[in-house]
């Protein structure tokens, strides 16, 4: 997979050693800017999987995953407020999704990668389409009932 720029700037930590745990990495992960990109979130994602699955894998995904979690409720509030439906709905689904993550189907990096893939697509469809396409507002119910 091609590499770019900006995710070869992040990688390297811009010359900055990365963390050795995750002490501080919220301040790592938003000191480059809210670039609002994908680009910018799959190579967040790329080094801070790599602390996890590397060969010096940092133990406490348990921080790691709140982490993202922030970082996508940061990426939704910038579109919706919180407090509207469809707001309610992106974090829903999210958090749901999230949950599954326990379930040992994919990689750490996969997992993240299909968590951002799923919250753009509700954000997608609630802003251009005017509502949830069928499947994802069937998994999103499917969750709820499941008290997930």
């Amino acid at each position: 997979m091609e590499v770019t720029v900006l995710e070869e700037l992040i990688l390297q930590g811009a010359g900055k050693p990365l963390p050795p745990d995750m002490t501080g990495i919220m301040d790592y992960m938003f000191e480059w800017g809210r670039q609002d990109s994908p680009q910018w979130y799959r190579a967040v994602v790329a080094t801070l999987s790599e602390m996890l699955e590397g060969p010096h894998p940092c133990e406490r995904k348990d921080i790691f995953m709140e982490c993202i979690y922030w970082l996508a409720k940061d990426r939704i509030t910038e579109e919706y407020d919180l407090g509207s439906i469809e707001g309610q709905i992106c974090m829903d689904a999210w958090h749901g999704y999230c949950i599954q993550w326990y379930q040992p189907k994919f990689s750490f990096k996969e997992y993240c990668m299909m968590n951002h893939e799923f919250v753009m697509l509700c954000m997608e469809d609630l802003q251009y389409n005017g509502g949830l396409r069928p499947q994802l507002a069937m998994f999103i119910d499917g969750n709820n009932q499941q008290g997930l």
